[in-house]
């Protein structure tokens, strides 16, 4: 009697992955539609966001909805549509999508704190309007050092702890520590900004002239940037003590820091954008000089 081997062949390989079928395809009926799946009335959405548009049109404030109760880009187009500002997201990761999708202005409604978080926060308002919240002061300067160096504007919001004891400050003190440290690293952004305009401008007209009146040549570039920047320095000097009793000697404080960063600020000029590496270095002398 002979041995006999039971075997079971394999089916044939099939190129390619498997494809994920639709949970339903229109025109189907609600019997046919796979399940689990989330259905949405468009008619009762429509009336919904048509009425929170209606009510807060009849009291004069803006609608920004949170985007964490649909996660759905073609929602959050649907309320900008009907008049909402933009949306909330609690995370700087969870607005990527909206981000994309072209909302053009997004409000981080949860602190976050790490480079990471900062550049990205900084590569998010290179093309949207963004706002975030912040609840120390610890995370205002890095904030504000990023985007000034990325030449953008983000909006910081204080956040107040109204009684659920999860984020915000608890106190008026705390709270007047963060409005003041948000509205003056705002300050000096501008103040930079404008500083460093200030600077290119004056380099790029050379008024600065060496020898006979008949012969007189340019300044070669560094040696104008030497002694023009000190001007500039110092004019930002004086706007940032504007509300103040301004130092008698601040020609001399400007021309002492320039000196010290001479190299970096007529290496900014060769980079490829002169005002915003101008605008970093800058921020920097206007915040610590006196």
């Amino acid at each position: 009697m002979s041995d006999s081997v039971n075997s079971v062949s394999s089916p044939a390989s099939v190129a390619g992955p498997l494809a994920v079928p639709p949970v339903a395809q229109a025109g189907d009926s609600l019997a046919e539609v796979a399940t689990p799946s989330l259905l949405l009335d468009l008619d009762a959405f429509d009336a919904n966001v048509a009425r929170m548009a209606s009510a807060a049109s009849a009291r004069g404030v803006a609608v920004r909805p949170h985007a964490k109760a649909h996660k759905s880009v073609t929602i959050a187009r649907a309320q900008v549509a009907a008049g909402a500002v933009g949306v909330c997201c609690q995370k700087l990761t969870e607005a990527i999508p909206f981000v994309n999708a072209g909302i053009g202005s997004i409000h981080i409604s949860n602190e976050f704190v790490g480079q990471a978080r900062v550049a990205l926060a900084v590569a998010m308002a290179a093309r949207v309007s963004l706002s975030v919240c912040v609840d120390d002061v610890r995370q205002v300067a890095p904030l504000g050092k990023a985007a000034q160096r990325a030449g953008v504007r983000i909006a910081v919001l204080p956040e107040v702890d109204v009684g659920q004891g999860r984020c915000g400050v608890d106190s008026t003190e705390a709270l007047g520590r963060l409005e003041h440290e948000t509205t003056w690293t705002e300050r000096v952004a501008l103040v930079a900004g404008l500083t460093a305009a200030l600077l290119v401008e004056l380099v790029r007209h050379d008024p600065l002239r060496t020898g006979e009146a008949s012969q007189a040549r340019p300044l070669d570039r560094p040696r104008a940037i030497a002694c023009l920047a000190p001007v500039a320095l110092a004019c930002g000097l004086a706007t940032m003590e504007a509300d103040a009793r301004p130092e008698t000697d601040l020609l001399e404080i400007a021309m002492l820091a320039v000196d010290a960063r001479l190299d970096r600020i007529v290496d900014a000029f060769a980079s490829a954008d002169p005002r915003g590496d101008l605008t970093a270095i800058l921020a920097a002398l206007l915040a610590h000089l006196p």
